[in-house]
C-alpha cells in the first residue's frame, strides 16, 4: 500500500472554493446547514409586505455537500488511476471549521457515493481544522471564536486567517495495480 498526499479543494486560491465568505459568520452551529425554509416577500395592493414560503427543491436535488463529495471522489479516482493504483483503501479529507461545509454531512455523502472498483470499500477519515489567524502587527498566531477578534498578544484587530477555511483531500492510501 502506498500513500498519495495533498490535493487542495477549497480555501484561498483553490480551484473549488467554498460558499461562505470569510467573516460571514461564526464557527459552529451558525454555519451548519439546517432545515430552513426560505421566505420571499411580495407587495400587496395596500403596500404591506406579505411573506410566503419559497418553492422547495425537488427531493432528488443534491445538497451542497453531495456535490463536493462527488468532486472529491472524482479527484481521488483520477489521482489513483494516474498513479497506477488498483483501488483506494483510505481517503482523508480535511474540512476547515469556517469552510462552509458540514463535516458529517460530507462524510455521509462520501460514504454513500463510494462505488466502482477503485472506490468501493474505501475508508473515509475526516479531520476538522479550527480557524487560525496571524496578526499583521506583531506576527502572533492564534485561534479565535470570531473573525474580528483582536490579537491576544497585542490587542489589535486585523489578523489574517491562515487556516480553517480549507477543504483538502489530504491523503489517499492506495493498493497498487
Amino acid at each position: 500500500m502506498s500513500a498519495i498526499g495533498l490535493l487542495r479543494l477549497g480555501g484561498t486560491g483553490s480551484a473549488l472554493t467554498t460558499t461562505t465568505p470569510r467573516g460571514a459568520g461564526t464557527p459552529g452551529p451558525a454555519l451548519t446547514p439546517g432545515p430552513r425554509t426560505p421566505i420571499t416577500g411580495a407587495r400587496s395592493a395596500a403596500g404591506t409586505t406579505e411573506c410566503r414560503k419559497a418553492p422547495q427543491p425537488e427531493a432528488d436535488v443534491p445538497v451542497h455537500e453531495t456535490g463536493i463529495a462527488m468532486e472529491v471522489l472524482r479527484l481521488a479516482r483520477e489521482t489513483a488511476e494516474r498513479e497506477g493504483a488498483a483501488r483506494i483503501a483510505r481517503l482523508k479529507v480535511v474540512v476547515g471549521r469556517w469552510s462552509g461545509v458540514e463535516p458529517e454531512t460530507l462524510r455521509f455523502a462520501l460514504e454513500t457515493l463510494l462505488e466502482g472498483p477503485v472506490l468501493e470499500g474505501a475508508r473515509v477519515e475526516m479531520e476538522v481544522r479550527e480557524a487560525e489567524f496571524s496578526c499583521g502587527h506583531c506576527g502572533a498566531r492564534f485561534r479565535a471564536q470570531g473573525y474580528f477578534d483582536p490579537c491576544p498578544a497585542c490587542g489589535r484587530e486585523g489578523a489574517e486567517m491562515v487556516a480553517g477555511d480549507e477543504l483538502l483531500l489530504e491523503e489517499l492510501d492506495v493498493e497498487d495495480g
